[in-house]
């Protein structure tokens, strides 16, 4: 029965074929590839809508990545094993000229599909994360607490000094006024899912515009009224809030104030950052360089080694060698790009991102 799961009728069938027509694709064993990384997206993709949001801590990771990295390998392993019993770039193989390409690309193929393994994981609990929050609308309580979240400063380090400039000789503060921004809610990655996630820039100029008393009691019981919903009560009431800051935002410091915001705002950011926590820990698949170096850097070079190895003649040694060189001129040009595009052509920091 498990023999039958695992290499059922068809895939036995497809192999027969492949051998009698496309004997470079067989020789790959891509078909073998494809239906057992299939197997491991199933499970993965099971384990990862199992998995709650609030298991996603570093031991389990750490146990995960470890777990998953073994079967990459080991995957790996297995597949040379039976790549390597057929050579099909000896002398009298069975490949001709120009048809080359046609196992290398097979065999890269074979190569992303078992690596993709590592992420399969990270990518479903990355969307039940956002499919939660969609749902319950997390990422408007997320903006209210980021917009508001300056109205509780937690020391003078979230406070900007206002001086007394009539005094030539000595600047004296006159108040603290409150800065944007005070503290970070949510994951900012989440804005490459959802474009109405505010990022800190957007934080800060909305609460800027912020003015006059009605709309300064608005943010601070906006605030307070979110905390609620997640089961934490603040020791001062909106008034009392209110009433130490002022139409332009300046604010009469309070210490026994920012000493509890302290306490409640970590609390806050941990209670409404659970259901982001996948969103934080996998961000990596949300950029561009990440695949850049898996799938023009990584894969290629693991591909170019195993190319290498297998040939026996000179000819396609040759080939090999020239495959190795035009992968690495393209490889470093596209991310020369990307990176130029990312960060500028004037960066003087671009040669030492590209080496290092």
């Amino acid at each position: 029965m498990l023999k039958n799961i695992l290499i059922p009728t068809f895939l036995l069938n497809a192999d027969k074929s492949l051998l009698l027509k496309y004997p470079l694709i067989w020789s790959s064993k891509i078909h073998y590839v494809a239906w057992f990384t299939l197997l491991a997206w199933v499970f993965l993709s099971m384990l990862g809508l199992v998995v709650p949001q609030s298991a996603l801590e570093f031991s389990f990771l750490g146990f995960y990545w470890l777990m998953t990295s073994l079967c990459v390998i080991a995957g790996i392993v297995l597949w040379l094993v039976f790549l390597f019993r057929h050579n099909s770039t000896k002398q009298y193989g069975n490949r001709t000229q120009g048809r080359e390409w046609v196992n290398i690309i097979c065999n890269y193929l074979s190569l992303v599909l078992i690596s993709s393994i590592l992420f399969v994981f990270p990518a479903v609990s990355i969307l039940k994360s956002h499919l939660t929050i969609q749902d319950k609308g997390l990422v408007n309580k997320i903006n209210t607490l980021n917009i508001n979240a300056s109205f509780f400063p937690a020391g003078a380090y979230q406070l900007e000094a206002v001086y007394d400039l009539s005094d030539t000789n000595q600047l004296y503060i006159k108040g603290y006024k409150l800065r944007g921004n005070g503290y970070s809610f949510g994951s900012t990655a989440y804005k490459m899912l959802d474009k109405s996630y505010l990022t800190y820039g957007e934080v800060t100029d909305e609460f800027l515009k912020i003015s006059g008393k009605k709309a300064i009691e608005a943010g601070v019981v906006n605030y307070l009224k979110v905390a609620k919903e997640y089961g934490l009560e603040h020791l001062y009431p909106p008034g009392k809030i209110v009433a130490l800051i002022d139409d332009t935002l300046r604010y009469k410091r309070d210490e026994t104030f920012e000493a509890f915001n302290a306490a409640f705002n970590h609390s806050l950011e941990e209670k409404s950052g659970a259901a982001f926590k996948s969103i934080e820990y996998f961000n990596f698949l949300f950029y561009g360089l990440f695949y850049f170096f898996w799938l023009l850097v990584f894969v290629p070079v693991a591909l170019i080694f195993i190319t290498i190895f297998r040939n026996t003649s000179m000819k396609f040694f040759l080939i090999s060698i020239g495959v190795t060189i035009i992968l690495v001129i393209v490889n470093a040009l596209l991310i020369s790009i990307y990176l130029i595009n990312e960060y500028g052509p004037h960066n003087d920091n671009l040669f030492l991102m590209f080496f290092f």
